[in-house]
């Protein structure tokens, strides 16, 4: 779909409702990066939202990516891919059909790079989290994203870090959340409410090669303020060391032999 062939009955709920999904995703080196790990949560986030994934086309989503691609010169960029529920009805419908809209936008790294200067963070004061049944997947409906990002606008911030409403730490505006201490990555586990990051994936695939142990914890704040290091992560970006969180700094830590040893893997 491009924008000329929308219609209002094409994303008529995903407006009034949040009524859908999307994943953002990274092209680089001629190449849809994790398509495998993609499609998966795609199928999964659609199932759980109850809407017929039966019919999504692989091969016509993988041509779509190309026809982009061919026109960007081989550029890299980030894609969006939103799934909007068509189909009559309120709050209750009886639709499983879908359409779905796929964007992008150029990127200028061709690789994942290490950001040079540390994330100055902190911890939302006005949006919390609750775990759900679709909590791990990216639904339309981010709103609490929207004002989390916001908060962190007018608080001067690089971003924030949003807690659930038992007071343990999720992720953050757009990224899970990392704690390096002694050889060991700790990370929010999904019942916390976090996304189910892609990029999380590809960190259990390398870090065992680097002598990284990563473990999915009940994370407080006092455990993540108590770790050496501190990262953020998304496939967009890759892996970001922080800082700072509120007047607390902290280390760059393995974060370069991460990032490379993902590099390696990827482009090599």
């Amino acid at each position: 779909m491009n924008y000329d062939d929308i219609s209002i009955s094409d994303i008529r709920r995903g407006f009034m409702y949040g009524d859908g999904v999307f994943e953002t995703m990274r092209w680089s080196n001629n190449q849809l990066l994790f398509y495998k790990s993609h499609l998966s949560r795609l199928h999964h986030s659609m199932n759980a939202l109850k809407l017929e994934d039966g019919n999504f086309n692989d091969e016509i989503f993988s041509n779509s990516i190309s026809l982009l691609n061919s026109h960007n010169k081989h550029s890299d960029m980030r894609l969006r891919l939103s799934i909007f529920r068509t189909g009559e009805g309120l709050y209750r419908t009886n639709s499983r059909s879908y359409s779905w809209l796929l964007e992008y936008e150029n990127l200028s790294n061709q690789l994942y790079n290490v950001n040079k200067s540390g994330l100055k963070v902190d911890f939302s004061e006005n949006v919390k989290l609750h775990p759900s049944s679709y909590s791990a997947y990216k639904t339309l409906n981010s709103l609490n994203y929207i004002l989390a990002g916001i908060e962190a606008t007018d608080r001067n911030v690089d971003d924030l870090i949003i807690l659930n409403y038992e007071d343990l730490i999720v992720e953050s505006v757009s990224s899970n959340v990392y704690g390096f201490s002694n050889d060991k990555l700790f990370t929010p586990q999904l019942s916390s409410g976090c996304i189910d990051g892609i990029f999380k994936g590809v960190l259990k695939e390398v870090l065992p090669g680097l002598g990284i142990e990563l473990i999915d914890s009940k994370m407080t704040i006092e455990n993540l303020m108590n770790c050496s290091s501190v990262y953020l992560s998304n496939v967009i970006t890759g892996l970001q060391w922080v800082g700072q969180i509120g007047k607390i700094n902290f280390q760059k830590g393995p974060i370069q032999d991460i990032t490379d040893k993902v590099n390696s893997v990827l482009y090599d």
